[in-house]
């Protein structure tokens, strides 16, 4: 079952069709997913000429877990895939733009973990075991169809794509606003 935000604001960030391609190559794989980091699409407020793109692109790749990172400095977007098994963070990675003297805005993330709900059956959240953090799925202003979808997801392994708010001295806020969430293993 896939639940899609409907109705969503003009996007920021470019690379939609990467997080599917991201999806399909996971269910291709086969086998069980991981629970980690796939994707971050970060934009990085003050990026505005190419070598401070490529400074912030060399930090990148210095954290353990990153696989490829690329910079659009006339976008002010850094993309950041990672390696299977990684115990990479989105705090880390906002670090790091810090670290550059950027301002950690919004960012869209593609991470799988197990989808639970709280004991009430209230609010979803998602816990990465590879990064042992648990983020809370907003969806505040969504269907109640996203509710009941959640609802039948939870104990599953899934992938979700969403939005994370941005953040002021690279702290990770741990909560996600989905764009799209799905089995893992079924795009």
């Amino acid at each position: 079952m896939t639940a899609r935000r409907t109705g969503s604001r003009a996007a920021v960030l470019a690379g939609g069709a990467a997080a599917v391609a991201l999806s399909l190559a996971l269910a291709l794989a086969g086998g069980r997913a991981r629970a980690e980091l796939l994707e971050v699409r970060q934009i990085a407020g003050g990026m505005e000429c190419p070598e401070c793109a490529r400074g912030l692109r060399l930090l990148i790749k210095e954290i353990a877990g990153v696989d490829a990172a690329e910079t659009s400095w006339n976008r002010r977007v850094l993309t950041v895939r990672f390696r299977p098994r990684n115990h990479a963070t989105l705090a880390q990675v906002r670090a790091a733009v810090a670290r550059q003297h950027f301002q950690a805005r919004e960012a869209e993330i593609v991470v799988s973990g197990r989808l639970t709900a709280d004991a009430a059956g209230g609010a979803p959240s998602l816990y990465v075991a590879e990064s042992e953090l648990t983020y809370r799925i907003d969806l505040t202003g969504r269907e109640e169809s996203w509710r009941r979808a959640l609802g039948e997801l939870s104990g599953a392994e899934v992938i979700v794509t969403g939005r994370v708010p941005g953040s002021a001295l690279g702290d990770d806020p741990l909560v996600v606003f989905p764009i799209e969430i799905h089995r893992a293993g079924k795009p």
